[in-house]
């Protein structure tokens, strides 16, 4: 069982210990002589020990209180320090979940924009999967976050974002199956190319699981095989492949999604949603549907 110290005790002992006197203690504390005299009772019945010996020039602590004294003034310290610091002056914190991908190229200017826009809270950002982030928010381990839904389902505010195979530049076909470079089985991406190749009359074999971003990527400009992608997340080394290429099934489009969680219903809050969704739109405006023309 878990016994606690009660704090008023403490302050007795060392206000007894530094003067010497219940007396002197009880004006200082503004208490009665017999209720400082029962704190210290009660203080040495709660350890089990004595804390005090009598002498001629009054209290004095014995081998037990100067042991004790360090620690019980350590504990009042921390106390008196809780107790001063104002609610306002606690910085509030925002918890946001964001896809890796997003989180690269546009986190960092949505950051600087809310801190230049008198943003106070601390932010605190984690990557992930986009099923782990929605989990993550149900369970409020997040405040903010942006994920990825199919088109169907979307809530909260919603843009759509067309998904394309791509391919490293250097890409060539060697057998008579895909090589397929996906993200873990969590992953939208992924579940929608093995449902829209399990219709078609393709082979194809997932060679390569990636588990971010930046190792999904590589192994797709190595020439490892072919992914899926928004459109907006092309970097050099690797191209759209048109969907006649090998056979290749159309891809649905799926949502980008920013939900909250109702603790971030507050100032700081309503501008990092609303920095974060502008992101979102220059996403989509950046977008160039031609590109995704490009034949193999």
């Amino acid at each position: 069982m878990i016994r606690d110290l009660d704090i008023r005790l403490l302050r007795a002992f060392t206000a007894v210990a530094e003067s010497g006197s219940i007396t002197v203690s009880a004006r200082q504390l503004n208490r009665s002589q017999p209720a400082v005299s029962q704190q210290i009772r009660a203080l040495e019945e709660q350890l089990g020990y004595d804390l005090f010996q009598r002498s001629h020039e009054g209290l004095q602590l014995n081998r037990a209180g100067q042991q004790i004294m360090p620690q019980a003034v350590q504990i009042l310290r921390l106390n008196d320090l809780l107790l001063s610091r104002k609610r306002e002056s606690v910085r509030p914190v925002l918890r946001i979940g964001l896809p890796e991908e997003f989180a690269e190229r546009y986190l960092c200017s949505v950051l600087e924009e809310f801190q230049s826009r008198g943003g106070t809270a601390d932010v605190e950002v984690e990557l992930g999967l986009s099923r782990n982030l929605l989990l993550g928010l149900h369970d409020g381990k997040y405040d903010i976050i942006l994920g990825k839904q199919p088109i169907s389902a979307p809530r909260g505010h919603a843009c759509a974002e067309q998904l394309t195979w791509v391919a490293g530049e250097n890409f060539k076909l060697a057998g008579r199956a895909l090589p397929l470079v996906l993200f873990s089985e969590a992953c939208l991406y992924r579940r929608t190319a093995v449902e829209s190749l399990s219709g078609a009359d393709v082979q194809w074999q997932i060679v390569c699981t990636g588990s971010s971003w930046v190792s999904l990527r590589a192994a797709v400009i190595a020439g490892l095989g072919l992914s899926v992608m928004s459109s907006d997340m092309l970097v050099p080394g690797i191209r759209p492949v048109a969907n006649d290429s090998w056979h290749l099934p159309p891809l649905p489009s799926t949502s980008l999604v920013l939900l909250r969680a109702p603790q971030s219903k507050t100032p700081d809050g309503e501008l990092l949603a609303d920095l974060l969704w502008q992101a979102v739109e220059r996403r989509s405006a950046n977008w160039d549907p031609h590109r995704d023309a490009a034949s193999a």
